[in-house]
């Protein structure tokens, strides 16, 4: 019997059980500490070094420590320390909800007290590059889940568009009178059917023409040049919104919004 090699682990791990009770930091993307302890114990030795540079839950930093691993975690979630230490002090979720009330997660004092206690060193500088800002690897596209979770409600998103790019169709440039939001519409700038998000930053304002005629088949792009050959365009092309920056815009509006409150995910999913 000792000299059995014993059953290879195979490649679907269906033996760990999904995060709950307890364990759960409300986050929609935790993973399981069982599993981040079977990569680390596969990969690594004790006293190897564990980086993640997307350690908002903790989840890898908490496995690395248990297995006494040193450890480097990263994440531009402001509340990404707060996970670690209360992972760290094996807290329940009812006492970390106790901690929230009191808005523990964003009290720098209280924070910077148990990251001393813990002998961790926190910065929020990044690190001195020695590699002469060279590119080692090109850059990635970005990628973005099937369906992803808005941030943003129908009416908000309508909203701040027309805050931000005035009352004005993004797709042949009509102006309706008086500045009427009432004329304009929600849509998607690539559909749906093509692979398109819910999020702000596949969202445009059109007119009721060009939403009938652009349905769920056109991308902005495609319903502009359609306008423009049957020459329905209100304005000069030049003159229309540009894609680009409005991308740019709302883009950067979404990290504003993570920023600013890094739990958005749970907030607006007991809003809906």
């Amino acid at each position: 019997m000792s000299e059995a090699k014993g059953v290879p682990l195979q490649d679907l791990w269906n033996d760990i059980a999904p995060v709950r009770g307890d364990d759960s930091t409300g986050s929609p993307d935790q993973k399981p500490l069982a599993l981040y302890e079977r990569i680390i114990k596969a990969g690594s030795n004790e006293n190897d070094l564990v980086l993640d540079p997307f350690c908002g839950c903790a989840t890898t930093i908490i496995a690395a420590n248990n297995l006494k691993r040193r450890w480097v975690g990263v994440d531009r979630r402001k509340d990404a320390r707060y996970h670690i230490i209360t992972q760290l002090m094996g807290l329940t979720r009812k006492q970390r909800a106790e901690l929230e009330k009191k808005a523990q997660y964003d009290n720098q004092e209280w924070l910077d007290k148990q990251t001393a206690r813990y002998e961790m060193h926190y910065q929020t500088e990044p690190p001195i590059r020695t590699d002469n800002s060279e590119q080692s690897i090109p850059e990635l596209e970005q990628v973005y889940l099937t369906e992803p979770e808005s941030l943003l409600s129908h009416k908000e998103m309508k909203d701040r568009l027309i805050e931000q790019f005035g009352v004005v169709c993004w797709g042949c440039g009509f102006e309706p009178p008086d500045n009427d939001s009432r004329y304009l519409q929600l849509d998607h700038i690539n559909p749906k059917s093509s692979g398109g998000t819910n999020d702000i930053d596949n969202r445009a304002l059109l007119c009721q023409p060009c939403n009938l005629l652009k349905l769920n088949k056109m991308t902005l792009d495609a319903l502009r040049k359609e306008n423009k050959k049957e020459n329905l365009l209100k304005k000069d092309e030049s003159e229309l919104i540009d894609l680009i920056s409005a991308l740019t815009w709302t883009r950067n509006h979404m990290l504003e919004i993570r920023e600013q409150n890094p739990r958005q995910y749970t907030l607006f999913r007991n809003k809906t």
